[in-house]
């Protein structure tokens, strides 16, 4: 999760995620049961949308609140540490890791 949202990066995020999903922003209002202005304010960064509306944008696009908040996609990749890695795979994992002399 980011330190600090950038609420107009945010809002052109959903903006291309709503373009992706065909959805204007009445469909988005109507899905938040929201006006159309506060969607618009949001979108715009003038204001931010609450936590259980990001909830559910986030779910919405099928996507994660920490990527919908980082700006990332579920196909961008990023290197991951050997304790994610552990946490993904299992204790099978510790065998790959390196012997830093400890």
């Amino acid at each position: 999760m980011p330190d600090v949202i950038d609420n107009v990066k945010v809002g052109e995020h959903i903006r291309k995620l709503l373009k992706k999903k065909n959805m204007t922003q009445d469909d988005l209002a109507h899905v938040l049961s929201i006006s159309k202005s506060a969607v618009s304010q949001n979108l715009r960064g003038k204001s931010s949308f609450d936590i259980q509306n990001l909830i559910r944008i986030a779910a919405l696009f099928e996507i994660t609140l920490d990527q919908l908040l980082t700006l990332s996609t579920p196909t961008e990749k990023r290197p991951m540490s050997d304790y994610e890695r552990l946490v993904t795979e299992g204790l099978d994992a510790i065998s790959g890791l390196d012997d830093k002399g400890d």
